[in-house]
């Protein structure tokens, strides 16, 4: 099982009848009719909070109200998932590119998150994961902190200069990648003359 916050839409999986409502289970299983919560029409967005593989298919949980209790699960069949959206360049703190990977931090309302994407593997490494920001350093470096399934990510910078990216274990500070030197560096933080 793995945890996730995306967005996603329901969808029929009725070929002939594409208005066939969605059924929202309270267990990942299609075992037992009577773990059918509620139906949902196809177009209901929703947020995917875990994903889990149940009786041959991929299962998600999804959050489809604004109480606790509105949450569920749907199959890979009746869910699309919809592309991660790429904050504003109003709302990027700091981005940059190394060889492996594109990193953006930013800020929504008073909170700031983290996104790494790894272009080789073609896939998110983290996406919208809150990140903390140090104090500067002696030699003026400043960094981000983002730190999910025992691993933390540190995206440094020194304004209009240098960018890097740490991947460490959360558990002993090891490396756990090599410290990758940025490049296409921008940013409403880093551009900051310090």
């Amino acid at each position: 099982m793995s945890t996730m916050n995306k967005q996603g839409v329901l969808k029929s999986n009725d070929a002939s009848n594409s208005t066939v409502p969605v059924r929202i289970r309270s267990t990942p299983s299609t075992q037992n009719q009577s773990n059918i919560k509620l139906t949902k029409p196809p177009g209901t967005k929703v947020t995917i909070l875990e994903q889990k593989s149940s009786e041959g298919r991929t299962w998600y949980k999804v959050s489809y109200g604004t109480q606790a209790t509105d949450v569920g699960w749907v199959r890979e069949d009746v869910i699309k998932i919809l592309p991660d959206q790429n904050p504003t360049d109003e709302n990027t703190r700091l981005y940059f590119e190394t060889d492996k990977k594109l990193v953006r931090v930013y800020q929504e309302g008073s909170s700031v998150y983290m996104n790494v994407y790894n272009k080789l593997a073609d896939k998110t490494d983290i996406s919208r994961v809150p990140a903390t920001k140090l104090p500067k350093d002696s030699k003026g470096w400043e960094a981000y902190l983002a730190t999910k399934d025992g691993r933390t990510y540190q995206a440094s910078f020194i304004r209009r200069g240098a960018t890097q990216l740490k991947i460490t274990s959360s558990n002993n500070g090891e490396n756990l990648e090599p410290t990758e030197i940025g490049f296409a560096s921008k940013g409403i933080e880093y551009q900051q003359i310090a």
